[in-house]
């Protein structure tokens, strides 16, 4: 007896088409689309978490790169003006900036300090002027 015929059969003696536990050819069929369903989810995944993997490592490595970079920067601009200083009046002013805004992102407490000092020197030769220690 083939499958149409039993399957037919069991209609006429049940009047349902019959269940997936009894129908083998049935079964195979939903294994199989499992299992290729499975392969195909497992293998979109896998190349997902790869991707995102390489570019979490590269970022990382980035910027470890950039921040060697940015040391050897710093270590070859201060062997440079050890070696031979500047004379030139326009580079000590864009250097002295240069340093100043180095300063201000790393350490912005230097700032405030310098800013508050060159504030009460302001303050101090404003007064002595004033008061008439300077003599014009």
């Amino acid at each position: 007896m083939n499958y149409r015929q039993w399957k037919k059969k069991y209609k006429k003696l049940h009047g349902v088409n019959p269940p997936l536990q009894l129908d083998r050819r049935k079964q195979r069929r939903l294994a199989k689309k499992a299992i290729k369903n499975i392969r195909t989810v497992s293998i979109v995944e896998v190349a997902n978490r790869a991707a995102e993997a390489i570019t979490n490592a590269a970022a990382a490595f980035m910027r470890g790169l950039g921040g060697a970079f940015d040391s050897a920067g710093t270590v070859c601009r201060n062997v440079a003006d050890n070696i031979q200083p500047l004379e030139i009046k326009g580079r000590a002013e864009i250097i002295e900036s240069d340093h100043i805004e180095y300063i201000r992102r790393t350490s912005p407490e230097r700032i405030k300090r310098r800013n508050d000092a060159a504030d009460s020197l302001r303050a101090a030769v404003i007064t002595a002027y004033e008061s008439g220690v300077f003599n014009t």
